[in-house]
């Protein structure tokens, strides 16, 4: 009698297909990460957004109060503070938007909010503008400004 040996396939996975798996696997982590970073990106832009939003509101309502728009503050920030007649006041600003020591408001890249009632140069020359400098903390007619959030 004579014994037959059948090789018969293991159940275990080969080492090419732990890699292959392995690999998709980081494939994928890495398109997810990337994309949640675009999204977190948009996010802090639709925060300064809205930001920008209540204190244009705010801006405003100084306005109607005063008949005027209140002259900008230090380094042509946002006028701000918890009194005073010349700036606007907290109660103004609808949603909490967080400021430096210095008082200024600031935005979620954490520069200081701009204001500027200066006609030249204004896109909006009727009113004013605030804006923030965006991701990169620089403004102006730059290739590399053209991240400004502002009420324009």
């Amino acid at each position: 009698m004579s014994s037959v040996v059948k090789n018969s396939p293991s159940p275990a996975f080969t080492l090419i297909e732990l890699l292959v798996t392995i690999t998709v696997i980081a494939l994928l982590a890495g398109l997810t990460l990337a994309a949640m970073g675009g999204v977190n990106q948009k996010t802090t832009s639709d925060k300064a957004k809205a930001e920008i939003a209540a204190i244009s509101n705010a801006l405003e309502q100084y306005k109607s109060i005063n008949d005027t728009y209140p002259t900008a503050g230090g380094n042509g920030t946002v006028p701000f503070a918890s009194s005073g007649n010349a700036t606007i006041q907290p109660f103004f600003v609808a949603n909490k938007i967080s400021t430096n020591a210095a008082g200024e408001l600031l935005d979620p890249y954490g520069n200081a909010y701009l204001y500027s009632t200066n006609r030249s140069g204004m896109k909006n020359p009727a009113s004013f503008d605030v804006y923030s400098k965006g991701k990169d903390g620089a403004t102006g007619n730059t290739s590399t400004s053209a991240d400004d959030i502002g009420n324009w």
